[in-house]
């Protein structure tokens, strides 16, 4: 999913001492940005799936610490070629209004997703089902895609071509159940409060706008029982300073913090620090379609310039480590990260280098390149970008600038080709590598940000969905990320490490490499 870069500050940790525990059973939520929607098929981003995870549950979902596991459906089985998947759905399964569900609801969902009229941002991650490409082309009717209900709880899927990750993206949020009679009723407003119905282990209770959206443990779901916090409230605290102080206050039960206030959290709040490598990547995305980008020379020169220990070390301050690829080391098991040619060179190496490049791509003479670096509104975004551009004016004499905005106005300019640069970043929905690879392909939609298209990579990704066994296929995509390297597609700046304080009464945060926590998980402790 597209990352959201957290906003901080120059000091939060203004307060000392220890956290409170809760005076009442509810959970009061860090929400770092106002949901663009809550509707599961429309949205793409992290702050939106922190609450969707809440309110809804696919087939499958995800354990506390990210693996797949039964959710709506029960159990599965599926053939020897692994084409066609069949999922027996729970028979206690119902929507939060007492309404059975069924295996209907998901022949509906998934149609819609991959309608064009629907317009999902993550249509093409159901491009493993059968006819799903040419729908979301508009080349064939939606009720053409590979699903279909056998009976009130059995559910087929028939695909296009194997798929390994096929279990973990069911339990992402692109492929959860939508309820229909809501969505005809209500339209657009279907999600708000009064009129949305979901199946997951909390529902819809209230939401104010810019402030928070308040849901309540679902006495229909399956798992009702186990769902120990009755009320969560997700609670928009986009401001870090003040943001802390409520956490230090009682006020919300987690929060997340800058790396530089890590050393001192170690020391003030050692039982509730929570630093956690994750699969998740800052970069500048670029769009390709801009004819300044046309000439990957250019686009080399301006990672090669980048200080990445810098920028971590100095600007961070913090856990994050300094990236110069896509996917994090170490993250998914079997994979082996390849790095650019030129990363093992000292920094002034690279930057004659990089010289070198931008006068052969622009002329020893060419005007300054003039770039616009598009972020959200945030302290962590300047403090980085500003950094970035400076290097960048320094090596090689450009002149940037910044232009922030909302999160809900930069995620749809992303998704409509309405920018030059964007410090951004991409969180894993899965534990795989197809979850960062296959944005890139010439069929990605939405997801593709950066406007790629290469034959050659779209060709060694449809070779690993073939590959004889999992080392072959790991091969393959890695060469696959080494060419989105050597073409320059964007510039990683760090990978993810979490930095977030937890109430210590609360248990079942647990490490996730995903870095999601379903409240469905958490309970208090005396």
């Amino acid at each position: 999913m597209l990352r959201f870069v957290l906003t901080l500050s120059a000091s939060l940790l203004l307060v000392l001492g220890t956290n409170p525990a809760s005076a009442d059973p509810e959970l009061h939520r860090q929400m770092v940005a106002e949901p663009e929607s809550l509707d599961p098929q429309k949205v793409s981003g992290q702050p939106e799936a922190v609450v969707l995870e809440d309110l809804f549950e696919g087939l499958l979902a995800a354990s506390a610490t990210g693996e797949p596991l039964p959710g709506a459906a029960s159990s599965w089985d599926t053939t020897a070629d692994g084409l066609v998947w069949t999922f027996h759905l729970r028979t206690d399964g119902k929507w939060s209004d007492g309404d059975p569900l069924t295996a209907e609801d998901f022949v509906y969902s998934l149609r819609r997703e991959v309608d064009p009229a629907t317009a999902s941002p993550y249509s093409a991650a159901l491009s493993p089902i059968a006819g799903a490409d040419e729908i979301v082309a508009g080349h064939a009717p939606p009720a053409s895609l590979g699903v279909a209900a056998v009976d009130a709880q059995t559910l087929k899927i028939t695909l296009a071509r194997p798929t390994p990750w096929l279990l973990a993206l069911l339990a992402h949020h692109a492929m959860y159940p939508v309820p229909r009679k809501a969505i005809e009723a209500f339209g657009d407003k279907w999600t708000r409060p009064g009129n949305m119905v979901s199946n997951g282990p909390y529902a819809m209770a209230g939401w104010v706008p810019h402030g928070e959206i308040t849901i309540a443990r679902n006495p229909n779901f399956h798992d009702a029982a186990a769902v120990k916090i009755a009320i969560v409230h997700h609670i928009l605290a986009d401001d870090p300073t003040a943001a802390f102080r409520r956490y230090a206050a009682g006020e919300l039960d987690n929060v997340t913090i800058p790396g530089r206030e890590v050393d001192k959290a170690k020391i003030d709040y050692p039982d509730q620090l929570h630093l956690n490598p994750v699969l998740s990547t800052t970069f500048l995305a670029i769009d390709l379609n801009r004819g300044e980008f046309a000439d990957v020379r250019i686009r080399r020169a301006l990672s090669m310039v980048l200080d990445r220990d810098t920028l971590v070390k100095r600007v961070l301050k913090g856990a994050q480590l300094p990236a110069v690829g896509l996917i994090p080391p170490g993250g998914i098991p079997g994979y082996e990260p390849p790095q650019p040619d030129w990363a093992g060179q000292p920094l002034p190496a690279r930057i004659e280098t990089a010289r070198q490049l931008m006068a052969a791509a622009r002329g020893v003479d060419a005007p300054p390149l003039r770039l616009t670096v598009r972020t959200v509104k945030s302290e962590q975004a300047e403090l980085i970008v500003s950094a970035i551009v400076s290097m960048w004016k320094s090596a090689l004499g450009i002149d940037a600038t910044l232009d922030t905005s909302e999160w809900s106005v930069l995620e749809q300019d992303l998704h409509h080709d309405n920018y030059q640069l964007a410090f951004y970043g991409w969180a894993a929905d899965y534990v795989d590598p197809w979850t960062y690879l296959a944005n890139y392909r010439s069929d990605a939609a939405q997801l593709n940000i950066s406007n790629y298209r290469n034959p050659s990579y779209d060709a060694l990704l449809d070779q690993s969905r073939q590959a004889a066994d999992s080392n072959a296929r790991m091969k393959l995509l890695e060469q696959a990320e080494a060419m989105l390297l050597s073409d320059q597609i964007l510039i990683p700046i760090d990978f993810g490490v979490t930095q977030t304080l937890v109430n210590p009464h609360l248990a079942g945060w647990s490490a996730s490499p995903i870095n999601m926590h379903p409240s469905r998980y958490l309970s208090w402790t005396d």
